[in-house]
């Protein structure tokens, strides 16, 4: 396992726990949350490096695969978690 993808595991690990003790977006991907709701929209996602390569269909189709509780929002935790799945 490369040293990127460990880092990222234990930050999916670390902020999917401490996610109880407090809300908002953490760590990669928190640049990203422009309106600073503590996640991320489908047009914020739209700037991230997982949907850099892919159309507007393809990004929204990657955004509800991630959207693992189907609330319209990626969390700190699911934006971690595909991350870490790259």
């Amino acid at each position: 396992m490369s040293k990127f993808k460990m880092t990222i595991n234990i930050a999916v690990a670390v902020i999917s726990t401490s996610a109880i003790a407090h809300e908002g977006m953490h760590g990669p991907g928190a640049e990203l949350d422009s309106d600073g709701n503590g996640a991320l929209t489908l047009n914020e996602f739209y700037n991230s490096p997982l949907a850099a390569d892919l159309n507007p269909e393809m990004a929204e189709e990657l955004f509800a695969a991630i959207d693992l509780n189907q609330d319209s929002y990626l969390s700190s935790a699911e934006y971690l978690r595909a991350l870490s799945q790259r």
